[in-house]
């Protein structure tokens, strides 16, 4: 996102990528979708997690959003895999449990 932007801008745009995974693990929740579908979402969020929330190559998230996308996806992960231990592997909740250290007191705070 241009650095040029005003703060309004960048707030629609990162409120749309929060609002956009919360939809994906909603919907795999309540649709009939396959686990392999279900286990290939929870390797993109925890990904999300290991870049430490940058979803693009471009590097020019603000460090506050991107404690939020890193919140935004380990929760996703809980709920895509709650009462379904075959989908966390360990990387995976490994990946999750290091939100409980994150750098950014607010996101170990709403994780905790």
């Amino acid at each position: 996102w241009p650095q040029s932007a005003g703060k309004k801008d960048r707030n629609v745009v990162q409120d749309s990528k929060v609002q956009g995974m919360k939809l994906l693990a909603t919907l795999l929740l309540h649709m009939d979708v396959s686990s392999a579908l279900q286990a290939t979402m929870v390797e993109i969020f925890t990904d999300t997690i290991q870049q430490d929330g940058e979803l693009t190559k471009e590097q020019g998230t603000t460090k506050a959003d991107k404690a939020l996308l890193r919140l935004t996806a380990g929760n996703c992960i809980l709920r895509l895999t709650k009462g379904k231990t075959a989908l966390c592997s360990a990387e995976a909740f490994a990946t999750v449990a290091r939100l409980c250290s994150d750098e950014e007191q607010k996101t170990q705070q709403a994780f905790m």
